[in-house]
């Protein structure tokens, strides 16, 4: 699975190395793609039972769907895609 590498590479000038130089910390950026729409979605959403296990899993899944389908969008544009 494309996880997208680290959202928040940190650069390392003493270590020169397969990674050139770069060191990955934190979330990937998949996961910070899915903070990101969680936010999103959770604001435009009506109120109501937001509580219940099955709402909770819902919006996960969304997140996570919309994080997959951005970094699929980001592949074909580094691809030569359109440019947008």
């Amino acid at each position: 699975m494309n996880n997208g590498g680290s959202a928040f590479p940190v650069f390392d000038s003493t270590r020169i190395d397969e990674l050139y130089g770069c060191r990955e910390f934190g979330m990937t950026l998949r996961d910070y793609f899915a903070g990101q729409a969680l936010a999103s979605v959770i604001i435009r959403l009506p109120t109501g039972d937001k509580e219940t296990g099955t709402f909770i899993k819902t919006i996960a899944e969304l997140s996570y769907s919309l994080a997959d389908a951005m970094l699929t969008e980001k592949e074909k544009q580094n691809d030569g895609g359109n440019g947008l």
